[in-house]
């Protein structure tokens, strides 16, 4: 009550909005280690309203500084466009103009994409593996908002290192027998019969990622290679769209 409650104004944020004017009123916060509340993810949820949330977001970013709080963390400023992007990206709209402010180095790449992938994962229900299930349909435009020439807040070396570190996020989640061709990477799955499919996939990828199905949690045994794949295209380009 001292703070206002939540702002109305905003259609999105109104609770970090809240927090930082509690934590500038002298709040202090601990975190504890259980849920608390139950989120539902709905088709019409104003979060996958990805230029709503960063538009609200500038907006607290503003008020925050304005304020004297100074919010370092260009990190998590570049984690949140991603996010929103793959928010977007999900429900079928485009990313134009959600990177315009922001400026992504190849150490962020990591972040970025893990990012990335779980606001695929957002927009698409909530489940990681849809994205995998998704990826035909999600390509074209992935590679759109990834293509370093067309925007600047990557260069084209970066905006593949984010690309491939999607493509493992995908492969590690996705749920699939044999082979998963993606944009740049071919999920491999370890198991009898993989020289066979190795040879019968072979080119148009630049890296395999290796997943062994019998180990829990998955993630516990992946390796990547480019041994196998095909002189490609030069290393600053995106692919072309995967026509199959």
């Amino acid at each position: 009550a001292a703070v206002g409650g939540f702002d109305e104004a905003l259609a999105t944020h109104e609770d970090w909005d809240l927090w930082l004017r509690l934590f500038i009123h002298g709040a202090r916060f601990l975190r504890v280690d259980r849920p608390l509340a139950r989120y539902w993810n709905s088709p019409g949820s104003r979060t996958k309203d990805a230029r709503a949330m960063v538009q609200d977001a500038a907006v607290v970013r503003s008020r925050a500084r304005a304020a004297g709080l100074a919010l370092t963390d260009t990190r998590l400023f570049l984690t949140g466009l991603f996010w929103n992007a793959g928010v977007a990206l999900a429900c079928g709209d485009a990313a134009d103009g959600l990177f315009d402010t922001a400026r992504v180095e190849a150490r962020d790449a990591d972040a970025c994409a893990q990012a990335l992938f779980s606001g695929l994962a957002y927009g698409l229900g909530g489940q990681e593996q849809e994205v995998g299930a998704a990826w035909q349909r999600l390509e074209p435009r992935l590679l759109e908002a990834l293509d370093g020439r067309r925007q600047s807040a990557m260069t084209p070396p970066v905006a593949r290192q984010v690309l491939l570190a999607l493509e493992r996020h995908v492969v590690r989640t996705a749920r699939f027998e044999g082979c998963l061709r993606l944009s740049s990477s071919l999920g491999v799955m370890i198991g009898p019969g993989l020289g066979r499919r190795l040879r019968q996939e072979a080119g148009g990828f630049s890296r395999v990622v290796f997943k062994a199905p019998w180990l829990r949690p998955r993630g516990l045994f992946m390796h990547s290679t480019d041994r196998f794949s095909r002189p490609a295209a030069p290393q600053t380009d995106l692919p072309q769209t995967n026509p199959q």
